[in-house]
């Protein structure tokens, strides 16, 4: 459940900053139409090396360390993104003054689109490392309603806010305050293993695959499905 709560808030923040940033860019008044929609971009190629340095990250750290719970260092890696990487990038986008030109917002942006797709992509995998095979089609369609139901949350409900008294504030603080809560629920799942370590361990406790190397870590864990 804090899985699914951190994907809707992850959505959220995805789909508040793809929607509504060239509105913001253009009320600021300092960017043109089409520069504002095409500095989306930025955040799209961020979100493009997030992904892979994603994965390359959390694949390398359990390779180091075959016995760590594998969810909980995917998660850890997830937090360490947003913590670093994402969190200041919205901070950052929500504090610029209103003179900032096309390279300040196309830096930030690309920032914080590197953070958020490390937290999509790795948090996707988890949902299904969590599950037996059979229920891997229900665990990332259950974790997709939630991601889909923030990104219309991002919509509407978040168009209203920023039409109504607190104009813009609204939409920062949203960003904000979604950063906060996905932390809020990734951090506690930092020591959680997969459903396959749960199985190999006794009395809940992880423990590694014996005769296994580090080296040999991806194989060996494929073998261990085929059981």
């Amino acid at each position: 459940m804090r899985l699914a709560c951190a994907n809707f808030l992850i959505y959220t923040i995805r789909a508040g900053i793809v929607s509504w940033f060239a509105f913001f860019a253009l009320h600021q008044g300092h960017v043109s139409a089409a520069v504002a929609t095409s500095l989306v971009s930025a955040f799209e190629l961020g979100g493009l090396f997030g992904s892979v340095a994603g994965g390359l990250v959390s694949d390398r750290r359990m390779q180091q360390n075959p016995s760590a719970p594998i969810v909980g260092l995917r998660l850890d890696t997830v937090s360490i993104a947003v913590a670093a990487v994402l969190t200041p990038a919205v901070l950052a986008l929500c504090l610029l003054p209103d003179a900032a030109g096309a390279i300040s917002y196309s830096v930030i942006l690309f920032a914080a689109g590197f953070g958020l797709y490390v937290a999509q992509a790795l948090a996707a995998l988890c949902g299904m490392e969590l599950v037996p095979r059979r229920a891997i089609g229900v665990s990332q369609g259950f974790l997709g309603w939630t991601a889909y139901f923030g990104a219309s949350c991002a919509g509407l409900p978040l168009g209203l806010l920023i039409q109504g008294a607190a104009g813009w504030n609204a939409w920062r603080f949203t960003l904000v305050l979604c950063c906060i809560g996905v932390l809020a629920m990734i951090v506690p799942l930092r020591k959680m293993p997969s459903r396959i370590q749960r199985f190999a361990g006794r009395n809940g406790n992880v423990v590694p695959v014996k005769g296994v190397s580090a080296q040999e870590w991806p194989r060996s864990r494929r073998e261990k499905e085929g059981q």
